[in-house]
């Protein structure tokens, strides 16, 4: 009744189905997953404080014991970590700034324990920055291999709380 062709054509549409329908059902697995990361922050010194050409630059001098690994699944490529001071200025506008960021590529990389890290960026602020209440927040950025979306959460908690 049928011919070659026509079993072909319906053994390969069901098994392309079949890998869709499983694709499908793995990505979904991701969305379910729970990140819940083990961090340690705090500011070990301030290594500079000083006025240049009327602004405050301040170097900080970061305690960070970091476990990443439970932000870890089968769909992340990478993780963008970030600390970042909040502080208001005595003209009350917010500023956010990083001072330090990493890239970890790979699992067992995302345990990180640095003693004493140099902040990679200096804060400079014309208003001052002596006196200033700085909170500290860290980020993370789970960047995926395949997306749902083009944008992904960021997740953020106080640093020092």
């Amino acid at each position: 009744m049928h011919t070659f062709w026509h079993r072909v054509n319906a053994v390969v549409t069901l098994a392309i189905i079949a890998l869709m329908v499983l694709a499908a059902a793995a990505s979904v697995t991701d969305e379910f997953h729970v990140c819940e990361p083990k961090h340690d922050v705090s500011i070990a010194a301030v290594e500079r404080l000083v006025s240049v050409d009327g602004a405050d630059e301040a170097y900080f001098a970061i305690a960070l014991d970091l476990d990443l690994r439970s932000c870890w699944t089968w769909n992340t490529k990478q993780l963008f970590v970030s600390l970042a001071a909040s502080y208001v200025t005595p003209s009350n506008v917010a500023h956010d700034a990083f001072v330090y960021d990493r890239i970890v590529t790979s699992k067992t990389d995302a345990n990180l324990t640095i003693p004493r890290a140099r902040s990679k960026y200096k804060l400079r602020e014309p208003e001052g920055l002596l006196g200033a209440e700085i909170e500290w927040i860290l980020r993370w950025h789970q960047v995926r291999s395949i997306h749902w979306s083009p944008y992904d959460p960021v997740r953020v908690v106080n640093a020092i709380p």
